[in-house]
């Protein structure tokens, strides 16, 4: 904050730019922004107000000086104002409405200070410069038979803090000079603007008062699907444990976490049972899984050969999907099976 009337001027702007208010300076029956002193809102607030709409009565600020630390002196800025409306005596559902609407324009006036606030708190020409941070609290308060006795509506009180020069500027004493009671010819106060902390893709920021220590919240590290997390403090390194890898064989292992994994190939057995009659000749087998034929086994046959695709094939071969297996043989004396053994994925 900058001046007294600094703090006017803001304050009124608000009240000329709401839509439920619109004060008009320039217009005596639409004036709708008034200030008092503190102690009226304690007594009872008893002026006279034409108007009978909603308007903002502002309350004359104070503060109070910390010079605990003489390298940081802070200044506590303790201010207020009313958003109220005139009710008929009496009429009970008239002020319930009304304390309902006051309620959403404080709650819209303090929205409007809190992000003014957190933008301007580095912009030197602003009303809020080097003043609130994210620890400012609003306090509202209802009131109730102000005024002429029939205002209803809510009394908001907030502090913030800026940064206070308690040195003697010898400029402004008549009877004082560089030299006296140790005083120096310094350089003017320099206010430095509060620091910005961010990460590295802006997804956290932050605007910290200058020489004050802001803790960073911690990190949460899970999986995508939530059934591992941890919390890390900030500009930790966290190691994720290793994972239990079951391979096709039922073996278990420990393996880094988020590095791909392929199972070894489960070899199966394969026995085809293939019957064939009195008098047959041959075979036709199309391969519906692929794998490794190795073996024969069959009785009482003669002159037995394969074909795959057509192309003659002898023990052990591959077969793969779609294929077509051929076995020939002189014409069968009896009937009987065909076993082809083998293994499979």
């Amino acid at each position: 904050m900058k001046t007294y009337q600094d703090y006017i001027n803001y304050w009124e702007n608000i009240a000329k730019q709401h839509e439920d208010i619109r004060h008009d300076p320039n217009n005596a029956s639409n004036k709708k922004f008034f200030r008092i002193n503190i102690e009226e809102t304690i007594t009872g607030f008893r002026q006279e107000i034409a108007e009978k709409e909603i308007v903002m009565v502002l309350v004359n600020y104070n503060f109070d000086n910390d010079t605990t630390d003489p390298s940081n002196v802070m200044s506590t800025v303790k201010f207020g104002f009313m958003i109220i409306g005139h009710a008929d005596a009496g009429d009970d559902d008239a002020q319930a409405l009304l304390m309902t609407k006051t309620e959403n324009i404080v709650k819209q006036i303090i929205a409007r200070a809190n992000l003014e606030s957190k933008q301007e708190v580095l912009d030197g020409t602003d009303f809020w410069f080097n003043s609130l941070n994210e620890d400012v609290n609003f306090y509202s308060t209802p009131v109730n038979y102000i005024g002429d006795g029939n205002y209803h509506g809510w009394l908001v009180t907030g502090e913030f803090k800026q940064s206070f020069d308690c040195r003697v500027d010898v400029s402004q004493w008549a009877d004082l000079e560089v030299g006296d009671m140790g005083i120096i010819d310094i350089p003017p106060f320099i206010d430095c603007a509060p620091v910005i902390v961010k990460n590295s893709d802006g997804s956290y920021e932050v605007s910290v008062p200058s020489g004050d220590t802001h803790i960073l919240p911690d990190i949460t590290v899970e999986n995508t699907d939530g059934s591992y997390s941890v919390n890390v403090p900030s500009g930790n390194s966290h190691t994720l444990p290793d994972i239990n890898f079951t391979n096709s064989d039922g073996v278990v292992s420990s393996e880094p976490a988020g590095v791909d994994l392929v199972c070894d190939a489960q070899i199966k057995d394969l026995e085809l049972v293939i019957p064939y009659l009195d008098g047959d000749g041959s075979l036709l087998i199309s391969i519906l899984e692929p794998g490794t034929l190795s073996s024969a086994t069959f009785s009482g046959l003669a002159n037995v050969n394969y074909s795959l695709n057509a192309t003659p094939v002898s023990f052990p071969f591959a077969v793969v999907l779609t294929d077509s297996l051929e076995i020939t043989f002189d014409a069968a004396p009896a009937d009987g099976i065909f076993i082809l053994n083998g293994s499979y994925v």
